[in-house]
């Protein structure tokens, strides 16, 4: 089997372990009198998710460390020290997101695709990628019915971020496109999601909404863990929590934290974090009551998730904490050999703390 496939196959099964049994345990909406929020409305936050995760590594990892001429990015990753492209990131994020059987994918596209399995691959797709080319200010949706279940589906304009992108697609010998600027539209990200019909509408359950945001975070993450950090760590390249000073890679709760940061930036009004009732800085300890009942919940239970509905002025608000779990040794041995901290008897798959997940449950 292929380095790269045979790599892809251990942070399947590492991240199916963890996140696999979502689906039976939040399959009933404690929330009953409300159907969700709208497809699209759930759309838009995965995407701003996504979009978070892919901008914070560019800039935070590829662009930092090629700019201090540490590690480089290449396009074959797996020989040698290199980094992954951000495309390709993004690309093993979706494996992992789709194998963990929640329902939700995403990939990118394009209509100039280097590799030919990264073209448009239905009508659908064909449309959608020529549409967001002509006018980015808004996706193209589309529900279709497999079966007997609806999905609801979403290509968001990809553009250019980065010189990164720009260089390695113009440069490319594949590439059918040379011309590329930064900010140009190079192509989609297609998500997928099911819906439910109720009063002859679409919607999405809140609480499976909340799963389909986890799911893609924990994706994530679990790639920039595996992919780059415990990949990297075995030549030499490290992460550190003092990574700018150091020149070396963000630690994976960084990561998170700065795509959160990002994310609550967006102006849509979904935030997530992470948080911890033994938190190394205090700034991440619970910020609220509702946080600490919640930490402690998924601590002793963490077969589901804790949430609730909550009215904040006009505006109503699903907040979701997730248990957060050591999944590697350089999570237990960060934590348990850090100075500031309050814990360190951690062991691998323990509840470190929770991914807090609140989004507006909008009504248009």
């Amino acid at each position: 089997m292929p380095k790269t496939n045979l790599l892809l196959c251990k942070i399947l099964m590492v991240s199916c372990s963890i996140i696999g049994y979502w689906g039976t345990a939040i399959a009933t909406n404690k929330h009953e009198n409300l159907p969700g929020i709208t497809p699209r409305q759930a759309a838009d936050y995965l995407h701003t998710i996504i979009q978070a995760n892919r901008t914070v590594y560019t800039k935070n990892v590829v662009e930092w460390l090629q700019e201090n001429e540490v590690v480089y990015a290449k396009e074959q990753w797996e020989v040698g020290d290199s980094l992954p492209l951000p495309a390709q990131m993004l690309l093993y994020s979706g494996f992992v997101a789709a194998e963990n059987g929640g329902g939700v994918s995403f990939r990118l596209a394009s209509l100039w695709p280097i590799r030919h399995g990264n073209g448009p691959s239905s009508e659908f797709e064909q449309r959608g990628l020529e549409a967001v080319a002509q006018d980015p200010s808004q996706p193209y949706t589309e529900v279709v019915k497999i079966g007997q279940e609806y999905l609801f589906k979403a290509i968001y304009p990809d553009r250019a971020v980065s010189k990164v992108c720009v260089s390695c697609h113009n440069g490319h010998n594949l590439s059918p496109r040379k011309d590329y600027q930064l900010n140009d539209v190079m192509g989609g990200i297609i998500i997928s999601l099911p819906v439910e019909e109720a009063r002859g509408e679409f919607w999405v359950d809140l609480q499976k909404t909340a799963e389909y945001l986890h799911t893609v975070i924990h994706a994530d993450r679990t790639v920039y863990q595996k992919m780059v950090v415990e990949r990297l760590q075995e030549k030499g390249v490290v992460s550190s929590e003092e990574w700018k000073q150091r020149k070396t890679l963000p630690l994976p709760a960084q990561m998170i934290r700065y795509a959160g940061q990002l994310t609550s930036e967006s102006g849509n009004g979904l935030k997530y974090r992470l948080a911890s009732l033994w938190p190394i800085l205090s700034r991440n300890g619970p910020g609220n009551e509702f946080e600490r009942r919640g930490l402690e919940a998924v601590a002793q239970d963490p077969s589901q998730p804790f949430t609730e509905l909550v009215k904040n002025g006009d505006q109503l608000v699903f907040k979701a904490i997730y248990p957060d779990r050591a999944i590697s040794d350089g999570c237990v041995n960060c934590h348990n050999g850090h100075k500031l901290s309050p814990r360190k008897d951690y062991q691998l798959n323990d509840v470190m703390g929770g991914i807090i997940i609140s989004f507006p449950v909008r009504r248009d």
